[in-house]
């Protein structure tokens, strides 16, 4: 059994909410590890044709091989359903200085 400790602090950030931009990490982490996504290889299969003259470098730089992404590249929602739009709009207003840490 695994026990994990939160404080109030903790437990005020905590969301269950969908996030457009953690789906957005997680499908580029399958895309980038196959092996390891057997599951949805028929997807990663299509999505790789469709990408195929595609280049991400941002994204490779933001969502590691290991499946490590940027703290501030999927900020907790504000809402249970935020969408795509209003992720992206929170995604700029995220401090330049913030990003380099």
């Amino acid at each position: 059994m695994i026990t994990i400790h939160l404080d109030a602090d903790d437990l005020t950030r905590l969301r269950f909410a969908f996030s457009p931009l953690w789906e957005l990490a997680a499908s580029y982490w399958a895309l980038r590890t196959p092996s390891l996504h057997a599951i949805h290889l028929p997807w990663i299969h299509e999505a790789h044709a469709a990408l195929e003259q595609v280049e991400l470098p941002h994204l490779d730089a933001l969502i590691t091989a290991d499946g490590q992404f940027a703290n501030f590249f999927t900020p907790t929602p504000d809402t249970p359903r935020p969408s795509f739009e209003e992720e992206l709009a929170r995604l700029k207003q995220v401090d330049p200085a913030q990003m380099i840490e």
